[in-house]
C-alpha cells in the first residue's frame, strides 16, 4: 500500500499514514513502522490533512504561525460554542494579531524583563502588539505563557466510559449544569469538572495515585488545551 504525509490539524504533529483495503486510514505512530492508530474515513478527515502524496496530491505545508493560529482559531470558536472561560478567548483573538516568531522571542525573553533587558522588549514591540503590555511597560504572562501556545488535546476518558463521559459533558455544557466526571483509572487518573457559573471547565491527567500530571482546560465536550505540568 503506497504511504503518504498527513498533518495532525491540531497539533501540527507529520505522521506516515495508507489507506487500507477496507477504506480505513493508518496513522503510523512517530518513529515506528508497523505501531498506529486506524481511522475511518470520518475520523481521518476530522483530525489529519494530507501535505503530500497520495495520488500525488501535494498541499503546501502551513507556516508555524498559521498553523498556531488555526490552533487559536479552533479553539476561540469552541468556547464561543460552549461559553466557558470568556477571558481566554478574548486572550487568544488579541493573540492573532502576533507572528509565532514573535510569540517566541517574547517568550525565551521574558526572562530577562525584570533585568537590564526590559526596555528592549519594550522598544521592539510596544507599538506593536500594545496588547501584552500593562500601564508599567511590564509583559502580560498571559500572552506568553504555555496555555499562550494554544496546544490542543482530544479528551479520553477510558475505552468503556470514553462515549458515555463525553455524552454527559457535552449535555452539561448545553444545559448550563454543573457537572463532575468520575474518576477514571487508565493509563492516567482522568478528570472532568464544570463549573458552569465560573464558566470553567477542566480536565486532567494525573499519575496514578500522585496527584500530579497534566492540567488542561477543556473547551468543549471533546476538546483541551494544555495549561501546565505539575
Amino acid at each position: 500500500m503506497e504511504k503518504f504525509t498527513v498533518i495532525h490539524k491540531a497539533t501540527g504533529d507529520k505522521r506516515r499514514c495508507e489507506i487500507e483495503p477496507s477504506g480505513n486510514y493508518f496513522v503510523l505512530l512517530k518513529g515506528c513502522r508497523k505501531q498506529g492508530v486506524r481511522c475511518t474515513p470520518e475520523q481521518f478527515e476530522k483530525y489529519y490533512e494530507v501535505i503530500e502524496g497520495k495520488g500525488g496530491q501535494k498541499r503546501t505545508v502551513k507556516t508555524d504561525t498559521e498553523e498556531w493560529h488555526d490552533r487559536l482559531k479552533k479553539a476561540i470558536k469552541e468556547m464561543e460554542v460552549s461559553d466557558v472561560w470568556p477571558d481566554v478567548k478574548e486572550i487568544y483573538k488579541q493573540l492573532l494579531a502576533m507572528t509565532w516568531e514573535d510569540h517566541r522571542e517574547i517568550q525565551n525573553s521574558y526572562r530577562y524583563v525584570y533585568s537590564g533587558n526590559r526596555n528592549e522588549l519594550v522598544d521592539k514591540y510596544k507599538e506593536k502588539y500594545p496588547f501584552i503590555f500593562n500601564d508599567e511597560n511590564k509583559i502580560i504572562s498571559d500572552y506568553i505563557n504555555g496555555l499562550s501556545d494554544c496546544k490542543l488535546k482530544t479528551m479520553y476518558f477510558g475505552k468503556s466510559k470514553n462515549k458515555e463521559i463525553k455524552e454527559c459533558i457535552k449535555k452539561a455544557l448545553e444545559t448550563k449544569t454543573s457537572y463532575e466526571s468520575p474518576l477514571i483509572r487508565d493509563k492516567y487518573d482522568l478528570q472532568f469538572t464544570y463549573d458552569h457559573k465560573k464558566k470553567r471547565a477542566t480536565y486532567i491527567e494525573e499519575y496514578k495515585r500522585c496527584g500530579n500530571g497534566h492540567y488542561y482546560l477543556a473547551l468543549d465536550a471533546n476538546t483541551a488545551v494544555w495549561c501546565e505540568d505539575d
